[in-house]
């Protein structure tokens, strides 16, 4: 009998393993993906509700956080540039060519 229980556990331990992994997989996952999706694998993962709505939140606020730093850095980026300079080096180290259509169509004459 001690056996069958020692087996349940590992059994027990072994999907709360399997469980802790696809959440890790989701968490570096979740970035990318829409909220409903990411909603829709915890809910498959049988997450309990409110354990779904905390990760929700903190996965919203992560991306925040991470949108906020790369705004930032390229604002810096931005700032440091010499637009003059660099309008300056693309034109004379490159050729500009322009391809343009032009249509006239006569326009249509309405009943007045």
């Amino acid at each position: 009998m001690k056996k069958s229980k020692d087996n349940e556990s590992a059994k027990d331990d072994d999907g709360q393993v399997g469980r802790f992994a696809k959440l890790l997989r989701l968490g570096v996952g979740a970035f990318w993906m829409t909220e409903e999706s990411v909603r829709k694998a915890l809910l498959e993962m049988r997450m309990p509700k409110e354990a779904t709505a905390y990760l929700l939140e903190q996965i919203d606020k992560r991306k925040g956080e991470i949108f906020q730093l790369v705004r930032d850095e390229i604002q810096r980026a931005v700032e440091r540039m010499d637009a003059t300079q660099l309008v300056d080096n693309i034109l004379a180290n490159h050729d500009i060519e322009i391809s343009a259509k032009i249509r006239l169509t006569p326009r249509t004459k309405t009943a007045e």
